[in-house]
């Protein structure tokens, strides 16, 4: 299954592969990723759901 860990600022650092068993993961929480959803590293986890970061403008 995949997971998003999430940082204490409820960014998502890093999309794993795991089982769900032993919580090895001190620092950061844990969430499962739903098959449909899409989620990667920079996305903001609200307590209920995944958003895209927001764009930077180029100058």
């Amino acid at each position: 299954m995949k997971y998003a860990l999430i940082d204490e600022t409820g960014a998502v650092d890093n999309i794993i592969i795991w089982d769900g068993e032993n919580n090895i993961f001190d620092s950061e929480k844990c969430i499962k990723i739903g098959d449909t959803e899409i989620v990667g590293v920079g996305y903001i986890y609200t307590g209920s759901s995944f958003s895209p970061p927001e764009e930077i403008e180029s100058s």
